[in-house]
């Protein structure tokens, strides 16, 4: 009798964790994302910082002196581009190109203040001390953001919201968690740009695009497509623009405006300062460097074989860009332009390419595309970005 009279096990938390996972799709792509960024952060703070976090910050003697507010674990040799953000982050105000121990090697650094700022943010007001961490922390959550931009999209797709994993596919993601770069935030904020055009928050979306511009300047790729999509509709119906007809307007203002202010504080236009070195004749790059590439051996062969990946990941998404009937005009025209801009790139940019990150919004959009795409193609472009990700993350976690 006693037996009869015990109470059944209670069965309501389970419920709504099962609830929460199939109304908010964005969660279970989220988690697994936290816990591979996390995963990947704690295996090189232990094999390469050995417990001191700011090896991530990468910094170098040619363009860091001591100081008795740099808290970083200083290279030998030139460092990376994470020095850059680090010394942004202390002051994002200062656009001067030597502070607090840095000197910036270009205006172009400026010109990516976004992600310092929210560092700034973050590290409480740039505290010295918590900077480092600070920069991870953001990079990790954005590469959250994005794979949870993509269970919204994936289950738009039809699919289970799991499968939006694959908008962090691009391996370089790694590389910024690892060296405090731009590249995942910037990504963060032109995934979820594409959520909200899909939905017509279009304002939303002109904001996110306008914290993209100021995050990489990739983003104003996008942002010019959205404003060359909608001039011509407003052209075809022969009407005079209405306000949701002029959102791409604000992201290219804005660009426009802090090239302005950078130009004010230091003499020089950010757009310039790197497009010499890093644009070309189409093609015309891409293929010194491949030449380099398997001409040599070790990382330069790495490099290779990520080309190679990322290669046939971008071909085998051409099929779906006018078979989807989901994907917006703005994501099949972008991905277009994407493609131009990646083939633009000098042989600087491609071979030391850094996991190939010139290309990560190329890859993202890619990967919105096989969303759509029938299970055996999705499955084959998850299997080889994941091979990406282990080649990168083993190499990554060891090395500076």
């Amino acid at each position: 009798m006693p037996a009869l009279l015990a109470k059944a096990p209670d069965t309501s938390s389970e419920k709504r964790r099962w609830r929460l996972l199939r109304y908010r799709p964005e969660v279970a792509p989220a988690l697994a994302a936290l816990l591979g960024a996390v995963a990947f952060v704690t295996a090189r703070l232990l094999i390469l910082g050995h417990g001191d976090i700011s090896v991530f910050v990468d910094a170098g003697p040619f363009f860091t002196d001591p100081h008795p507010h740099l808290l970083l674990q200083r290279d030998p040799g030139f460092g990376f581009d994470g020095q850059f953000s680090y010394r942004l982050a202390l002051d994002p105000s200062d656009l001067q190109p030597y502070g607090h121990g840095v000197r910036l090697d270009s205006a172009l650094r400026e010109q990516r203040i976004l992600y310092p700022t929210l560092v700034w943010l973050v590290s409480l007001g740039g505290k010295a001390y918590l900077v480092p961490t600070a920069l991870v922390v953001v990079n990790v959550f954005a590469v959250v953001a994005i794979a949870a931009a993509g269970g919204r999209l994936a289950r738009e797709a039809g699919r289970r919201p799991i499968w939006g994993l694959l908008l962090a596919a691009p391996w370089c993601y790694l590389l910024t968690i690892g060296r405090d770069l731009h590249e995942a935030v910037a990504g963060a904020f032109l995934a979820w740009a594409i959520v909200a055009l899909r939905r017509q928050r279009r304002v939303v979306a002109a904001g996110l695009l306008t914290c993209g511009v100021l995050t990489r300047e990739s983003v104003l790729i996008f942002a010019l497509t959205v404003f060359s999509v909608d001039a011509v509709h407003v052209w075809r119906r022969h009407a005079r623009p209405e306000a949701g007809d002029l959102i791409g307007l604000l992201p290219i203002s804005v660009f426009v405006s802090w090239q302005i202010v950078c130009w004010r504080a230091n003499g020089a236009f950010p757009a310039q300062s790197g497009s010499g070195a890093n644009f070309g004749v189409p093609a015309e790059g891409l293929a010194q460097a491949v030449t380099k590439w398997f001409s040599t051996s070790g990382l330069a062969v790495d490099r290779g074989a990520q080309f190679l990946l990322l290669v046939v990941l971008t071909l085998s998404v051409v099929p779906l860009l006018r078979r989807t009937s989901i994907a917006s005009t703005y994501e099949r025209t972008a991905w277009v332009a994407y493609v131009g801009y990646v083939l633009c790139q000098s042989m600087i940019v491609w071979y030391d390419a850094g996991e190939l990150r010139a290309t990560s919004d190329l890859q993202l959009l890619s990967a919105v595309f096989a969303l759509s795409g029938p299970s055996r193609q999705r499955r084959g472009y998850a299997g080889l970005a994941a091979l990406g990700w282990m080649m990168t993350a083993v190499r990554r976690a060891s090395q500076v």
